[in-house]
This record gives C-alpha cells, sequence and structure tokens, in this order.
C-alpha cells in the first residue's frame, strides 16, 4: 500500500493561475477593456493607462499571489454580519 502522505503535490493547486505575472482573470478585464477603448472608439491614449494598469497589477501580484482573490472575497462579503 502506498504511503498517501508522501503523494507529489502539484505546483498548479497550490498557485494561482498568472498570465504576466498577473491572475488570469485580471490581466483579461484590462486587456479586454483596453482593446475596446483603443480600438474601437480610437482612444489612443489609453494605452499609457494599460501599460500603467499592467505594471502596478504585476508589482502588487508579486508580492502576494493571492492578494487578488482575497479583495474579490472582501467585497463579496456582506455589510452587515450577524
Amino acid at each position: 500500500m502506498d504511503n498517501l502522505l508522501s503523494a507529489p503535490i502539484y505546483r498548479a493547486i497550490l498557485f494561482p493561475p498568472l498570465v504576466f505575472g498577473m491572475p488570469r482573470k485580471l490581466f483579461m478585464l484590462i486587456a479586454i477593456s483596453s482593446m475596446a477603448l483603443v480600438l474601437s472608439l480610437a482612444q489612443w491614449w489609453f494605452l499609457v493607462v494599460t501599460v500603467f494598469l499592467l505594471i502596478v497589477a504585476r508589482r502588487v501580484s508579486k508580492e502576494d499571489r493571492w492578494v487578488f482573490d482575497v479583495y474579490t472575497q472582501f467585497l463579496k462579503l456582506p455589510s452587515v454580519l450577524d
């Protein structure tokens, strides 16, 4: 019988999926909104804002990989707890 306590733990279970060093959902949100503003509305100045947001999100998620998940769970909490 195999010892289940020494079973390997896969890295994908321990860490969230990251794209360019930030959570995938956050990257998709920034990328899709910037593409919509830049390409369809011709708001070229938003490219600078997008690069700034990507750099900030990457730096924040480099410190703690779970920071955005923690904040989203915090925002889902009811304002008044019984």
